[in-house]
């Protein structure tokens, strides 16, 4: 047992010491994951800052059925999908304003289809787009969207086929020629 659950009445009642080797010992190996999930050194940080004032508010009502580092790489591990997803709603919500402003300029027939395959994706349900975009569009393997995701290779492979194959079914019905 370490110092930190020997001492997790000490920190529950607010003890900076024990608070402070909590952050201490945990801080490198929460980063690294926060870090694989979201690529971004900055927001990996606020991420971790997040984690450890959370424990700390919530540090009365830890029960201690997990150990500590338990539940913090659960919480890391949450928060890090919840910045994953808001960053897709950003990203729709910036696929949408890009399609308005192109309409608005569109001339020509590689736009239009260019409009149409945004929307088209749009369309998609979630668990086929995701995967779909950072395999396209973001260049990732089906091993580090497995990692990413939390879901195994195999289903990767399976939801980016039946993406491809509900884009171009949509995309058909759209007018596109491919």
């Amino acid at each position: 047992m370490n110092y930190i659950e020997e001492n997790i009445d000490a920190f529950k009642s607010g003890d900076e010491k024990t608070y402070k080797e909590l952050i201490d010992n945990y801080r490198v190996p929460l980063f690294n994951l926060i870090y694989s999930m979201i690529n971004n050194e900055e927001e990996a940080e606020e991420i971790l800052q997040d984690v450890f004032v959370k424990f700390f508010i919530k540090r009365d009502t830890f029960e201690g059925r997990s150990k500590v580092y338990t539940w913090l790489y659960r919480v890391a591990f949450n928060k890090s999908i919840d910045h994953i997803r808001k960053k897709e709603r950003e990203k729709k919500y910036r696929i949408k304003e890009y399609r308005n402003s192109e309409l608005q300029e569109a001339n020509d027939e590689n736009t239009l289809n260019k409009i149409i395959v945004l929307e088209a994706l749009e369309e998609l349900e979630e668990d086929f787009r995701t995967p779909l975009l950072m395999i396209e569009y973001e260049n990732y393997s089906y091993s580090e969207i497995s990692e990413k995701l939390n879901i195994s290779v195999n289903t990767i492979k399976t939801r980016v086929f039946r993406a491809r194959k509900k884009l171009l079914k949509i995309m058909k019905k759209k007018g596109v020629v491919i």
